[in-house]
């Protein structure tokens, strides 16, 4: 017999011999027994496990039900969507086909990676939470786009930034003929088009337009000077958030970042894979690449969805903004102060109620960079973090908290722009006639309503999701704390 091999773990030597011993009912053998090779082989000790594992799933989430009725509702309005049950049947599928496709890759099991989760010498522990952590990237991808979109939807309709009822421009034809809104955002989408291919006739200026488009720094057009409409500038913002747009400046950003992901990796060394047998290599291969490509399309698609709000947020804070007239007579009536005087409260609002929702997108990179951090610790196997990982993650870190201290910057801009016109507008009244007076208490009424808006971007710095998510969340059970209040309240 061939001499046994054996790998020191966490509770002894482990047996990890090619020629694992038959155990004989006939005889006992002076050889350990192989419990996960036997994994591989015992059908009814796996159903067990299976059946075991979702008994539990489904004590944990009739508990949680039972706790809180907020997350009952929910859960039950999950399992009533057809999309949450394909996706189950879809997840079945391609974990039967990845188990089917190891036995293929790899007849004699023996020669494969050890399946065992505390000694610290199997990378297949690793590979699940490189799993997990790749589906976590999908469903908060999926998950910011509809919110981003349900917001969009109930900010046009609570602010009337659909077109219908604005003044001017924004609601009119170039003869006077109303638009509706379909109209509206198909024409906003061939002026963003029309935009891109002027001035293209030199490789250089076809460059530099690409560019600026690819990064979102096409310059959005003024109705008159100093001047936009509210919702033609927001039709304009939805059009250049839309899915195509999006895809058209992400997948050349994401293609670079990969090659600088490359170059680093070439420069300082790819990371140690502590793997036996193909099979473990493959599978672990594709899941880290998947893993990086994942993480990156949602780095820049948060990046994206932030830098597209600055330049939104930037045009209210420096521009006069026409708002729908009939939206501001709705309002005045029900704050009782003249629509004059609400201009500059609606901007601040709907930058409140848009922030809101964007600023918490920062969590969801930083939970797949801390969840890819844990599946690299060396307690699993001998895995390490190398100088090219580092690089990438301090980088990727780096740009989301700038991007999203940027846009509070430019909200706070905003805020002290809109106070700033409205003090203004203070020094011109005499106060000496009743209806002077009258407009000066609405004008004082607009400004400290804007000064105390404490949502969104306008958030105190310890509440705002960069905090929580850049130094809380990495350090532990406070960031999650914020994360999971986000998930369960929505902000």
């Amino acid at each position: 017999m061939a001499p046994r091999l054996y790998e020191v773990g966490r509770h002894g030597a482990f047996d990890i011999s090619t020629d694992p011993v038959r155990h004989s009912r006939e005889y006992a053998s002076i050889h350990p027994p192989r419990p996960d090779l036997e994994a591989y082989s015992d059908t009814r000790r796996n159903l067990k496990w299976i059946v075991g594992a979702a008994a539990t799933a489904a004590i944990l989430v009739l508990g949680v039900m039972l706790i809180s009725s907020t997350a009952a509702a929910a859960i039950l309005k999950l399992s009533s969507s057809k999309w949450f049950w394909s996706t189950i049947v879809i997840l079945s599928l391609a974990v039967y086909g990845a188990v089917a496709s190891i036995k293929e890759l790899t007849p004699d099991v023996s020669k494969n990676e050890p399946f065992v989760l505390t000694e610290g010498i199997s990378a297949w522990p690793t590979a699940a939470i490189g799993a997990f952590t790749l589906l976590m990237s999908l469903i908060f991808l999926r998950y910011s786009w509809r919110r981003l979109k349900a917001n969009e939807t109930s900010l046009t309709h609570e602010f009337g930034l659909d077109g219908q009822n604005s003044e001017g421009q924004t609601g009119e034809g170039p003869r006077g003929e109303r638009r509706n809104p379909e109209e509206k955002t198909r024409r906003s989408s061939v002026d963003i088009g029309e935009k891109f291919q002027y001035d293209t006739t030199l490789p250089s200026s076809i460059f530099r337009r690409a560019a600026r488009y690819m990064v979102g720094l096409e310059n959005w057009r003024q109705q008159t000077p100093g001047h936009f409409d509210g919702a033609h500038l927001w039709h304009e913002y939805a059009t250049l958030g839309d899915l195509k747009n999006f895809v058209a400046r992400c997948l050349p950003q994401v293609a670079i970042a990969l090659c600088f992901v490359w170059l680093l990796m070439t420069l300082f060394g790819f990371p140690n894979v502590p793997c036996r047998g193909s099979a473990c290599f493959i599978i672990n291969d594709a899941i880290i690449m998947l893993n990086i490509a994942a993480m990156m399309l949602l780095i820049f698609y948060v990046i994206d969805v932030t830098l597209l709000c600055r330049k939104w947020v930037n045009c209210i804070a420096m521009n006069k903004i026409d708002w729908p007239g009939e939206t501001l007579t709705k309002i005045a009536l029900k704050q009782g102060v003249g629509k004059q005087n609400l201009d500059e409260w609606m901007g601040i609002e709907l930058i409140a109620e848009r922030t809101k929702v964007i600023g918490n997108f920062i969590y969801f990179p930083f939970i797949v960079m801390f969840l890819l951090g844990i599946s690299r610790h060396s307690y699993l196997d001998n895995w390490d973090f190398s100088v090219a990982l580092i690089i990438i993650f301090a980088l990727s870190a780096i740009l989301i908290v700038a991007n999203a201290l940027v846009l509070r910057r430019s909200a706070d801009r905003a805020k002290r722009e809109a106070v700033k016109r409205l003090e203004s507008r203070l020094t011109q009244l005499s106060s000496q006639t009743p209806e002077e007076i009258k407009q000066r208490q609405q004008i004082d009424w607009a400004i400290n309503a804007i000064k105390n808006n404490q949502r969104g971007a306008f958030l105190p710095f310890t509440q705002h999701p960069i905090f929580g998510a850049a130094i809380a969340l990495p350090s532990g059970g406070y960031g999650i704390v914020l994360l999971l209040e986000y998930l369960a309240t929505g902000h």
